[in-house]
């Protein structure tokens, strides 16, 4: 008996047993599995695998389980090797965020501009922002100086951040909080904040909490302090929460702060403010409190054996500067896992070596204190620790403890043994894509920006038997001598453009510029979500316009008036019908059709400078040939046509490319 005998029922239990990507790859491998597989019966069975993804979330509301399983496979599959659906100059702007989807940009001081990108939207919200600030603020005068920056976007709430300039120098911030909807756009609230030093804003539909790090104190340690916004009603909470013993002091390097479920949490790399001298064990430090109760007496923590990290005198030093942190919930359980990447020099070893390590946070819910995390005698000041307590601590020895990883846990990236190592200076975006374990880097050398990514390998991701033992000592990843044959077949990593097609051709030469827009740049902004990245050359500065460059790896993600590309596999004689299981394959550009919607047509050339492209659409702002501004609900917002529909694309310098054909 074959599979195209067996009765559906038994192929459905096949699926069952499968994870997601083995389902993919099988309906990969001939027509007749494809077209079985990719009913909505079926697909209903496999999106239950990953349940809390987007596309299932929207199969659901749909019913269209076909649909949301090829976007969640092509997703995947687009990341691991490389291949993405869409490059290309979305907008220009001086300051930028990119979350959840939506792009929120300054594009000349006095205009915010709101982009769902995620929803190929051909419509933006522009909002003007001196008379904005004029409803606020009914001392503010334009003429004065000032920035003003988004700060974060999630659930229709954005979080802005106004700063005047005082002659003396002092400023007097306000978090100004805006309600984006289809129609209108609402005032929540405004409120005057002490300090904009590593300010940061995290929000659901409820509740909004915004914190900063305060310099300095009693013990000149930084501390993070926390306030809470009710969005319905507008009203902050009256008291600061100040964090006294939570260390760390940078976003995504060291310290995480997220919000999941009702819950807002609170991630650290560091478990004390200050080493302590002859401690060799390290400790995660996580903390979570619900949105409706951000107080002390609110505050969880997980066992502190739950969050063992490293032992330095066993797996030897880290380089801080690689060092990346971020907390995820996982497409299929729905559990919330740590991701923490880090440059060691293993003992093993003298090459150093980047790795990623997962960790599931887990919360007991326990309340009991000799079960937290933090050291009852190092809690927050104003406490107390009895007798009872302080035994129990002390019972237990945090240095004797370690633990051995499972295998599944941590991903082994480049590494000086095999001669893929990564030089910081040319390497400016670096991040970790935990839904297909990838690296993922955007790479720049003297002649190129390209994008470099490492997904863990079928040996790597096999798992290894007897893998969660306690109390043993940690292997960590190990260094393998790899002959220099066998180099590319070992480090796994995908480059794009490719190297196939990089030189001598046209295509290839303009999508270097889009890329790389301009050539004097010190660092490189940017922002990756699950499904697409979003940087800029260059930090943010008044006056100067920075090209936005969109890479997306969401084939449903389709933005009008860029020109169409395909990458064909020469030697591939496979229908492009079949889903695509990835592979290094040679591949030569193919232009499909002219952009449409092209204007001023061979103005522009491929070393066409941002500020030729930033003079071109403003003459077309309100050009009687462009779709009128929609007013909404305030004479200071509007919606009116993209600016990357706006941009001027010709046949030489067509600032995109969609790749999904």
């Amino acid at each position: 008996m074959t599979l195209r005998t067996l009765p559906l029922e038994i192929i459905s239990l096949i699926i069952e047993i499968l994870d997601f990507d083995s389902v993919s790859n099988l309906a990969a491998t001939c027509r007749y599995i494809r077209d079985i597989l990719l009913s909505d019966a079926l697909c209903h069975i496999a999106l239950k695998k990953v349940a809390c993804s987007i596309e299932a979330i929207e199969a659901r509301k749909s019913r269209d389980y076909a649909r949301g399983f090829r976007r969640v496979a092509k997703r995947r599959n687009a990341i691991r090797f490389a291949e993405p659906f869409l490059v290309a100059i979305v907008a220009l702007a001086e300051d930028f965020i990119y979350t959840n989807g939506i792009l929120c940009y300054v594009f000349d001081s006095k205009n915010l501009q709101i982009l769902n990108l995620h929803d190929s939207a051909t419509e933006e919200l522009i909002v003007n922002i001196p008379s904005l600030l004029n409803q606020i603020l009914p001392d503010f005068n334009s003429n004065d100086k000032y920035s003003f920056r988004p700060v974060y976007y999630s659930c229709n709430i954005l979080s802005c951040v106004y700063s005047p300039h005082a002659k003396d120098g002092t400023t007097f911030s306000q978090l100004i909080v805006l309600r984006i909807g289809n129609d209108s756009v609402n005032i929540v609230s405004h409120h005057p904040i002490s300090t904009e030093n590593k300010l940061f804003v995290r929000n659901d539909s409820d509740y909004l909490i915004f914190g900063a790090r305060f310099q300095g104190g009693w013990d000149d340690f930084g501390r993070w302090v926390l306030q809470r916004l009710d969005i319905h009603t507008g009203e902050i909470m009256e008291s600061e929460l100040t964090l006294w013993n939570f260390a760390g002091s940078s976003i995504g390097h060291d310290v995480c702060f997220e919000i999941f479920d009702g819950y807002f949490y609170c991630l650290s790399t560091k478990d004390k403010l200050q080493p302590e001298y002859g401690k060799w064990n390290s400790f995660y430090d996580a903390i979570r409190f619900p949105l409706s109760a951000i107080t002390k007496d609110a505050r969880e923590s997980p066992s502190k054996k739950n969050l063992w990290r490293r032992n330095s005198a066993k797996e030897g030093q880290v380089d801080d500067r690689w060092n990346s942190l971020q907390l995820t919930k996982d497409e299929g359980s729905g559990k919330l896992y740590i991701y923490e990447c880090r440059r060691e020099w293993l003992l093993q070893n003298t090459q150093s070596q980047r790795n990623c390590y997962k960790k599931e946070l887990r919360f007991n819910g326990d309340h009991d204190a000799r079960t937290q995390s933090h050291s009852l005698t190092e809690d927050l000041i104003s406490e107390e620790v009895s007798s009872g307590e302080t035994q129990y601590l002390q019972a237990w020895d945090s240095e004797s403890y370690s633990e051995t990883r499972p295998f599944d846990d941590v991903h082994s990236g480049d590494k000086g043994a095999d001669g893929s190592m990564l030089v910081l200076k040319e390497c400016f975006l670096r991040t970790y894509c935990p839904f297909v374990d990838a690296f993922i880097d955007l790479q720049h050398d003297s002649e190129r920006m390209m994008l470099r990514i490492r997904p863990k390998s079928e040996d790597e991701a096999r798992p290894r038997e007897s893998a969660n033992a306690v109390n043993a000592q940690p292997p960590g990843p190990q260094l393998e001598h790899v002959e220099a044959g066998d180099r590319e077949t070992c480090q796994a990593i995908n480059l794009w453009p490719p190297k196939q097609v990089l030189q001598n051709h046209m295509v290839m030469t303009q999508i270097k510029h889009i890329l790389k827009p301009q050539t004097d740049f010190h660092r490189i902004e940017g922002f990756m979500d699950e499904r697409s990245l979003v940087y800029a050359l260059g930090g943010p500065a008044p006056g100067r316009q920075r090209a936005l460059v969109f890479v997306s790896f969401d084939a449903s993600i389709h933005l009008p008036g860029y020109t169409k590309l395909s990458f064909e596999h020469t030697d591939s004689k496979t229908s492009n019908d079949v889903p695509h299981s990835g592979g290094s394959l040679p591949t030569t550009p193919i232009v499909r059709a002219s952009p449409s919607g092209s204007v001023l047509k061979d103005q522009l050339s491929t070393d066409t400078s941002i500020a030729d492209v930033t003079a071109s659409v403003k003459p077309s702002e309100n050009a009687s040939t462009h779709i009128a501004p929609v007013p909404l609900n305030v004479d200071w917002a509007k919606r009116h046509r993209a600016l990357y529909l706006r941009m001027p694309k010709t046949n030489t310098s067509p600032l995109g490319f969609d790749i999904s054909f």
